[in-house]
């Protein structure tokens, strides 16, 4: 054999050890992560798993409200849901809390990425997305379901006063916004209004929306609009038109009653 042929094999050899100490030394560092992953899994079932809900007639609340999207009739919903009444506001509320779930998710999202090849995250992200999007879903049953309390659920103003202030994302915090409009919580009616001077059209947008819900204080909630009449978003400008004309002709009719008397 050549010195070259020599030098080849030897170098060869090195590369293959070099290669198989890798392979073992990733192999360990994978086996070092599964307490670790255990233990995210543990934690993420944990967090995002509700609590238990209020019965009735042998179906949890949420079955309830799942429901909602498909039913034929709503009555029997409704009727379940003031049936159920107050007891089931911690459960609203959890469908609402979404650093509840999310924070579970990134704790899981942050293991798997750490252990599943990049190849397979597409699979793994879909079924994120699946699940990101029931969350949406819970989020608005939550909303119909203080539609269906109203100012039953005054109980409830407190918390979802402190959710709001501390929820970062605008699409968040309009679920937030609706379930206090729903209740009819004219102390929250500060908060969406510093919402309506907000630099961000599309925070902006979901106050409009939200404020224009308190149809008994047109006196506050009419002017506040007309502010936006002119707003340099056209998005904007086309939803208080549209909600303008609706608490128009919803107070039209009581205001001729009251000159009437």
């Amino acid at each position: 054999m050549s010195r070259v042929e020599a030098g080849d094999k030897r170098d060869a050899d090195l590369g293959l050890q070099a290669s198989t100490d890798g392979g073992v030394l990733g192999r360990r560092f994978k086996s070092s992560l599964a307490p670790l992953i255990i233990l995210c899994l543990t934690v993420t079932i944990w967090i995002v798993s509700p609590g238990r809900d209020p019965v009735y007639q042998g179906k949890a609340l949420r079955t309830w409200l799942a429901e909602s999207s498909n039913a034929a009739s709503q009555a029997p919903i409704t009727n379940a849901v003031r049936q159920i009444g107050v007891q089931g506001i911690p459960s609203l509320l959890g469908m609402l809390r979404r650093d509840d779930f999310f924070l579970g998710f990134q704790v899981l999202d942050r293991c798997v990425r750490l252990l599943v090849p990049k190849q397979h995250l597409s699979t793994w992200d879909r079924y994120k997305n699946s699940h990101m999007n029931e969350a949406r879903s819970r989020r608005v049953q939550a909303v119909f379901a203080f539609g269906i309390l109203g100012s039953a659920a005054q109980c409830a103003v407190p918390e979802l006063m402190k959710l709001y202030k501390r929820e970062p994302s605008p699409d968040h915090r309009f679920f937030i916004e609706v379930s206090l409009a729903s209740i009819g919580a004219t102390e929250a009616m500060p908060l969406i209004m510093a919402d309506v001077a907000d630099t961000n059209p599309i925070v902006r947008l979901y106050a409009v929306d939200a404020l224009s819900l308190f149809v008994n204080e047109p006196g506050i909630v009419v002017p506040e609009l007309m502010k936006l009449r002119t707003d340099a978003d056209f998005r904007v400008r086309g939803l208080v038109g549209l909600r303008l004309r609706n608490l128009i002709t919803n107070v039209a009719p009581a205001l001729s009653t009251m000159k009437a008397k």
